[in-house]
């Protein structure tokens, strides 16, 4: 999990269907042609699932300030490679971090990138709550047990910008993204070889809403120039209007006018449908997970700014304070 993956940033504004960008030789309104690059790429993802290809990947990192064996397990949903840190809680006789405890994550000069708050049962499982990133400027509460991740994201300098709400199953490697501001929804599904995303704009005055449906395709040809394919619906006051649109990297879109697929259309209403249950439901969970994560936060404090507690979980004097205070578990800036 020590890469959450809040992935706010990566809410697109143009949507479109599939096509070769250089010239338009198919109809970009046909129902095989705006479905050929989602069906392969849903193919090629399920193929790949099935042959280990998005496996989690699962690190157990000894803690710079332990002498003794106190493995702490970080995991993510993509590569990944080591990552210094310090824990701040107590190990196990088996070698494992066991308890509550912070994790501390540094980065390459040793100094601190994150703090979470971490629940280690000492054979080697752990249990994520709470935290924040100084390099993301994100700070997230719930749960993540390295099987499912549910984490409510703010910016802790910027809340104005408005807040995430995200769900990955590491089983599939599949993740959701709601993005929500003061204008704005984004519902995003992401694969690790696309994604899909419906969003709605909001302006004042006369009603504007804006609806945007998208797939996101990483090239093969290792160029990292990302490919847009669906359609754009936009509403403002009393005009209707409806476009199919093509982009790859810097180009211009290619924009087709003409009526779309019913059975397309029919597609799209049906994965917005899915996206808008799975909201609904992530949104009944969050509640009890963010106070299960709360609690476990203040017991956390309480057990270690009881006496000498804190020698033995290994905090070092300079932070005690802070966690103390809670001070630790803020953002620095």
């Amino acid at each position: 999990m020590y890469k959450i993956a809040v992935a706010a940033a990566c809410v697109f504004t143009l949507a479109s269907c599939s096509q070769n960008v250089e010239t338009v030789s198919d109809d970009l309104t046909s129902y095989a042609y705006c479905t050929a690059d989602h069906k392969r790429l849903a193919s090629a993802y399920i193929r790949d699932l099935a042959l280990g290809k998005y496996s989690e990947q699962v690190h157990f990192v000894q803690p710079s300030n332990i002498e003794e064996k106190c493995l702490v397990k970080l995991w993510t949903s993509g590569p990944s490679g080591q990552v210094p840190l310090k824990w701040y809680g107590k190990c196990s006789k088996g070698g494992y971090a066991q308890g509550l405890g912070l994790v501390i994550l540094l980065d390459n000069a040793g100094e601190q990138d994150s703090v979470r708050l971490y629940e280690g049962d000492g054979k080697g499982s752990m249990v994520s709550y709470y935290g924040f990133s100084e390099r993301s400027g994100k700070i997230w509460s719930g749960r993540d047990d390295s099987l499912l991740q549910t984490f409510f994201v703010t910016d802790y300098d910027e809340q104005s910008h408005g807040f995430a709400v995200i769900r990955t199953d590491y089983t599939k490697a599949e993740t959701y993204d709601f993005v929500f501001s003061d204008d704005s929804l984004s519902m995003i599904r992401m694969y690790p070889n696309y994604s899909e995303e419906f969003s709605r704009s909001y302006g004042d005055g006369n009603y504007t809403s804006d609806l945007f449906y998208s797939l996101f395709e990483v090239p093969s040809d290792g160029d990292g120039k990302s490919r847009m394919t669906g359609v754009a619906f936009t509403y403002s006051g009393s005009d209707r209007t409806m476009t199919v649109m093509d982009a790859t990297g810097t180009k211009d879109p290619v924009v087709s006018d003409k009526p779309v697929s019913p059975r397309y259309i029919n597609e799209i209403m049906d994965t917005q449908q899915h996206l808008l249950d799975t909201m609904n439901d992530i949104n009944a969970d969050l509640p009890k997970l963010m106070h299960e994560a709360r609690n476990k936060m203040q017991k956390y404090q309480r057990e270690l700014c009881s006496g000498d507690n804190y020698k033995k979980m290994h905090a070092e004097d300079a932070d005690l304070d802070g966690i103390c205070s809670l001070k630790i578990l803020s953002p620095q800036k």
